[in-house]
């Protein structure tokens, strides 16, 4: 059974990609029968055109209401690409009005730490932003979510720039972090019991 990390309320909304973490967490929450729906955002780099029949087929076939938002803004400013498709997304999710659940699992916050340390200023994701964005799942893995989908025959879509180098949270998820673990099996562990005993909402 995956350990929470924040309860989850009975009427929420899902920010949901199409790929396995978010599939998998509408799928269960919507087998507790909370009251449940569902959010999807185009950031425009065409992916949503791949991932959005996927989570549409999803959403209908479970009864689920599905949100649809799409980048207003395109100039990134001084921001990189990855920031400015971040606040935009949450800029729109935090309008819904809902609590909303991300899919942010313990890779995520594995990756953030290592990358955040090497700045200079290690911490994790905090389970709660802005007293609205919920992620209940920090301390489940995404080998986890993706059983889950298999098990539960969910279809979903892997986002092929997630291996794209260009991008600094690949490097560390390709190139990093596997190095350190090699260094440290206890790594990932350690990293789980100081999610689960609430060290990262102190960031």
């Amino acid at each position: 059974m995956w350990r929470l990390t924040t309860t989850i309320p009975n009427e929420c909304v899902v920010a949901i990609s199409g790929g396995a973490d978010s599939v998998a967490i509408l799928h269960f929450i919507k087998r507790s029968h909370r009251k449940v729906s569902a959010a999807i955002f185009d950031h425009g780099t065409g992916l949503h055109d791949i991932t959005y029949p996927i989570v549409k087929k999803m959403c209908d076939e479970m009864g689920v209401e599905l949100f649809v938002g799409k980048i207003s803004d395109t100039d990134n400013g001084k921001k990189s690409p990855e920031e400015h498709w971040r606040d935009e997304r949450y800029r729109w999710l935090e309008s819904l009005g809902k609590p909303v659940i991300t899919g942010h699992n313990l890779d995520d916050n594995i990756e953030t730490y290592l990358w955040s340390f090497a700045n200079g200023n290690a911490k994790f994701i905090p389970s709660v932003r802005n007293q609205i964005v919920l992620r209940p799942f920090l301390a489940v893995s995404h080998e986890e979510m993706v059983e889950y989908c298999v098990k539960n025959n969910l279809q979903y879509h892997d986002d092929p720039s997630n291996k794209d180098f260009k991008y600094t949270r690949s490097k560390v998820r390709y190139g990093l972090k596997p190095e350190i673990e090699k260094i440290n099996p206890g790594f990932r562990n350690m990293i789980k019991r100081k999610i689960l005993n609430g060290e990262n909402n102190i960031s």
